[in-house]
């Protein structure tokens, strides 16, 4: 099975839910897409034995070509206490920055302007890592749009784009 490191970069200046609902929609949708494929290839098995008791798989046909995705989720280190967070300022932005240094891949949320998602992601092109950006917009940010490899109009496209060419991205790796 192959890995690919994904980290979700986008404002949490809002509401816990309006900063999380997005990342853990893609998170499941990753999830369920490889149990679906595993579940997949399981059932081709069982149709192959039942047809031939003799046929024999690779035991590595059920993760061959399967991509985990390890997501690094920013939220994961929620504060709601704004004076700690503005203490603690520097701690939180080098651990991002650690995790953006562990990434293969950086999802951008790129619907909003905000001071840090912008700086994740030029962090991220600068070291070459793999940017999918989503934005809404009819127009979005010229820079977020020339600092991806690609962007989409929305969160669970991204997710979807990253799923169908993830064997690609971590050929690169």
């Amino acid at each position: 099975m192959c890995e690919i490191i994904v980290y979700l970069s986008g404002p949490m200046s809002g509401t816990k839910e309006e900063s999380t609902g997005w990342r853990n929609e893609i998170k499941e949708y990753l999830r369920v897409r490889k149990d679906k494929e595993i579940s997949n290839r399981v059932d081709v098995m069982r149709v192959a034995k039942m047809g031939n008791p003799n046929c024999a798989f690779s035991p590595y046909y059920l993760t061959e070509g399967i991509v985990d995705f390890n997501v690094l989720d920013p939220c994961n280190r929620w504060f709601d206490d704004k004076k700690f967070l503005a203490e603690n300022s520097s701690w939180v932005v080098k651990i991002d920055k650690m995790e953006i240094a562990k990434a293969n891949v950086l999802i951008v949320n790129a619907n909003e302007n905000a001071w840090g998602t912008p700086m994740e992601q030029i962090k991220a092109w600068d070291t070459g890592k793999f940017v999918i950006a989503f934005c809404d917009k009819e127009f979005p940010s010229i820079w977020a749009k020339e600092h991806c490899h690609v962007m989409v109009k929305d969160h669970l496209e991204a997710a979807e784009w990253l799923y169908n060419h993830a064997i690609d991205i971590w050929r690169t790796l």
